[in-house]
């Protein structure tokens, strides 16, 4: 049990990781994207995904150290953290 748990947070370090790179990657799209003529009446839409974008980074991060920390301190029983700490957020990924 405790292999399949290390296993768990492993892949649960990695998806966290993936997600702030992803959103990351996002915000550089978008990014690109503002100021240009051909998307001059998209700018409200370009803000609020931005804004979304960071919050889903800012996450995805809070996440990841928390999930390194967990494992660092030894504890493999890590659902009910990550569910704990993404309520704080406010951000409904789980």
């Amino acid at each position: 049990m405790l292999l399949f748990c290390r296993h768990s947070l492993q892949l649960s370090w990695l998806a966290a990781l993936t997600a702030a790179l992803s959103s990351a990657l996002g915000r550089m799209v978008v990014e690109y994207s503002r100021g240009k003529k051909s998307a001059a009446g998209h700018e409200a839409a370009h803000a609020e995904i931005l804004s979304a974008l960071a919050e889903l980074q800012a996450t995805a991060l809070a996440l990841h150290a928390l999930l390194v920390a967990l494992a660092l301190a030894g504890h493999y029983d890590h659902v009910a953290a990550m569910r704990q700490a993404i309520q704080q957020r406010h951000c409904h990924l789980l």
